[in-house]
């Protein structure tokens, strides 16, 4: 039975991420999952009135919720009780449990960086960054710097 799960991201790099970890939990317990993304690109704001935006067209058009919801939204240097809270104050009382909120602290970038070994397993060398930076796009830069020569990531960023 495949499963519907309603995507509210920043950007690519969010919806990439939680893609590929939804497909791998899906494959691991023989389920099939399909993506209807409403906000990859925009930002955080853009993203949370994409959400506003669904549940109030689903509730006008009484309309069945997805299966699953996913809300994927960066700390941006909050702490990740206040980010979480942030959207959770969002969710309409039907959504309220089929919503994950994922919240990558401090930024999505961060997440993709997180496994140095498996960093070096695809892309061939060691990511090179202070651990805990909390500046704007300090992770994003280091990622598309050590991504850069790499043919698939200049498709993945046009």
């Amino acid at each position: 039975m495949t499963k519907t799960v309603a995507l509210f991201a920043e950007d690519l790099a969010h919806e990439e991420f939680i893609k590929a970890l939804a497909y791998r939990i899906a494959k691991e317990e023989n389920r099939l999952v399909y993506f209807d993304v409403h906000s990859a690109r925009g930002g955080h704001g853009k993203a949370m009135q994409e959400l506003n935006v669904f549940q109030k067209t689903l509730a006008i058009k009484h309309g069945h919720p997805p299966d699953l919801s996913i809300v994927c939204i960066d700390t941006n240097c909050k702490r990740y009780s206040q980010a979480r809270r942030d959207v959770e104050n969002r969710i309409q009382p039907d959504f309220k449990n089929r919503t994950i909120i994922a919240c990558p602290d401090p930024h999505i970038e961060r997440w993709h960086l997180a496994d140095p070994p498996s960093f070096v397993d695809v892309i061939g060398k060691h990511p090179n960054f202070v651990s805990r930076k909390c500046e704007r796009d300090y992770y994003k830069r280091i990622l598309k710097r050590q991504l850069s020569k790499l043919a698939t990531f200049r498709l993945w960023t046009e």
